[in-house]
């Protein structure tokens, strides 16, 4: 395909006609182009096309191109007859219609036979550029503002707070250390993973929490904290089967969550746990606790320590934190992992402890795979 004409820089103050052929906007002041249309009267065919020095070399031809060329040619001049329609009503105040003396190749060259009856011919007679205006202030000034502008905008673009992750921090480690532990995949903090200065953040990939990945370490937290909170029976059942198709883990041919007995038997078994019968025990309990708090870290930036607390409880001698871990236990990468779930459990017990002002006493970890608990 050729185009019909070459795009052309034009004056931000100028609206050339053509711009408006799909518009049915009024601009107050038109000028159409007087240059000549480069392209039109081209022979038919495919071929290459430098419109600079109108080298054109045939390729291929369609078998009935005159048939198509004298429709296309129809449609040519109607859109032309368009055009001029769209550029001559576009104008609310005055059109000006450029042209070549000695020339009829224009564009606009289907206007020019009714100018002479009702257009003004406008003398415009060539005259000197207008002085180039001096700067107001100089060179040194310039480069004094300009850095100005700079140094205020680095220094908006600041951070002046912070909000991370518990499992963000958990996982960081100094730079010049060795990689960071890997991220639990059960855990649900709910903060942006963004890391701190002078931390690294883990670029490993995620460890899959057992064989059933995330979505499992999910249910069964979700599953835990219902058990938690009172619901028991055909109720815990049905809440366990919904949990088990929202997170769209596999059902059988019958429709049924494959996994759900297995969720059962977990929740009956953390239930039996020594851990369990504490938490029951204790005069107050929270479940799944959302929170955020100030946050000392190693950056000179006020920030703001945000996670969920999979179960706390007090005793009377000071409150205890516990999380769970979905984690089998059972692969070369487990140790590095527990090394980074104390890390999360010891920053979730010193922002209770900072939450409650009561001191935190004890600190849990509980493998619901295994029923293996680490306390510290």
């Amino acid at each position: 395909q050729v185009p019909l004409a070459r795009p052309r820089q034009t004056d931000d103050k100028i609206a050339h006609a053509g711009r408006f052929h799909r518009s049915d906007q009024l601009i107050g002041f038109v000028v159409s182009s007087c240059l000549p249309q480069l392209l039109l009267g081209v022979e038919g065919g495919i071929h290459p096309e430098e419109a600079d020095v109108g080298l054109r070399v045939d390729l291929a031809r369609p078998l009935d191109w005159k048939r198509r060329e004298e429709g296309e040619r129809a449609f040519e001049a109607a859109e032309r007859d368009r055009l001029l329609y769209v550029a001559g009503t576009r104008a609310q105040d005055e059109l000006v219609i450029g042209r070549v003396p000695g020339k009829s190749n224009s564009h606009w060259s289907g206007f020019h036979r009714a100018l002479a009856g009702v257009a003004t011919e406008l003398e415009l007679a060539p005259g000197p550029l207008p002085a180039r205006d001096a700067p107001e202030i100089g060179s040194k000034e310039i480069a004094r503002q300009v850095a100005a502008v700079r140094e205020g905008r680095r220094a908006v673009g600041l951070a002046s707070y912070r909000m991370e992750s518990v499992t963000t921090l958990a996982k960081a480690r100094p730079a010049p250390g060795g990689p960071p532990a890997d991220e639990d995949p059960a855990s649900t903090d709910g903060g942006p993973a963004r890391a701190r200065p002078r931390l690294v953040p883990q670029a490993r990939p995620r460890a899959p929490a057992g064989p059933r990945g995330y979505e499992w370490g999910s249910v069964v937290h979700a599953a835990l904290a219902a058990a938690a909170r009172g619901v028991k029976g055909p109720a815990l059942r049905l809440l366990c089967r919904s949990l088990l198709v929202e997170y769209e883990l596999p059902v059988t041919e019958a429709g049924d969550p494959r996994y759900l007995h297995d969720l059962l038997e977990l929740v009956r078994k953390v239930q039996g746990s020594e851990l369990w019968r504490r938490a029951l025990a204790a005069d107050e309990r929270h479940i799944e606790v959302p929170f955020a708090s100030p946050y000392r870290g190693p950056s000179d930036v006020p920030t703001t320590v945000e996670g969920v607390i999979d179960l706390a409880f007090r005793e009377p001698d000071g409150w205890v934190i516990a999380d769970y871990k979905t984690d089998r236990g059972d692969d070369p990468d487990f140790e590095r992992r527990k090394a980074s779930y104390r890390r999360q459990v010891d920053i979730y017990s010193e922002c209770w402890g900072e939450l409650t002002q009561e001191p935190v006493k004890e600190r849990i970890l509980l493998f619901t795979a295994s029923g293996d608990s680490d306390s510290w």
